[in-house]
Parts: C-alpha cells; structure tokens; sequence
C-alpha cells in the first residue's frame, strides 16, 4: 500500500499501518485521528499547533503514558500535552517554511508498540501592507 494520503478517508490515520480507509482497519486497531494540520497540507501558517485524538476500537486505546512525540525528528514530548483523548504540541518558535514530519509513537492497551507519522508544509507569511490614499 502507497504511504500517499487517501481523500476519501481524509481525518483517519491508523496506527502503525500506511495511511488506509475504514474498510481496511484491523478488528482490534487503535485509531489517530483528525491530525492537525492535516496530512500534505500546505500553506500552514508557521505558529499553529500540532495534534491529533485518540480514538478507542473495540477496548483498545492509546496508553496516554507511553506516547512519545517527536517533531522533524526531534522529541518534543515534554513540551506536549498529552491526555487518553488528544495530544497538542505548540512549537516554542513558530515553523521555518517548507515541509515538516510529525510523527507519535505509543503502545496501546494490549503492549502493542505503533507509530504514525505525517507531513505539512508551512508557507510562507503573507506580509500585507496598506498603501497611503492618493490625495
């Protein structure tokens, strides 16, 4: 299976698996959901936050102790908050233009280990600037 994102299932990652639709999910999958920002978006504005929720199937969830949050291939855990429902992590500085990798390893309720990643891109500020009224 590709790693591209899929339109049709667009706010659903499982974990440890490529990027899939809900008829592909295992029986006893824990779920990642609605990422933000959202898998290959583009134009991020550089100080938004990153997270996702946690979504229990069939008894098994994210065990909120074990997740580990790295951002462009640096831990950023300890500055996230993480609960049983949603992570959130704020960049200290906002973003540098370009593409950037999230990516949550835990492990879920039966001691099964994942991790999940995606890709934004953050573009570049729009500077406005309002001209003087010609007299």
């Amino acid at each position: 299976m590709s790693n591209q994102w899929c339109p049709r299932f667009r706010r659903v990652l499982v974990a440890g698996a490529a990027i899939v639709g809900l008829a592909s999910l295992p029986a006893k999958a824990q779920q990642v959901t609605d990422p933000s920002p959202a898998q290959a978006a583009t134009d991020v504005e550089p100080t938004s936050p990153i997270s996702a929720s946690f979504r229990s199937q069939n008894g098994v969830s994210v065990r909120p102790e074990t997740v580990r949050v790295f951002l462009n291939g640096r831990e950023v855990t300890s500055e996230a908050v993480i609960t049983r429902d949603f992570f959130t992590y704020r960049p200290p500085q906002p973003l540098p233009s370009g593409r950037h990798e999230a990516l949550l390893e835990f492990t879920n309720t039966q001691g099964v280990t994942r991790r999940v990643t995606w890709s934004f891109t953050v573009g570049s500020p729009v500077r406005a600037s309002i001209d003087p009224p010609l007299i």
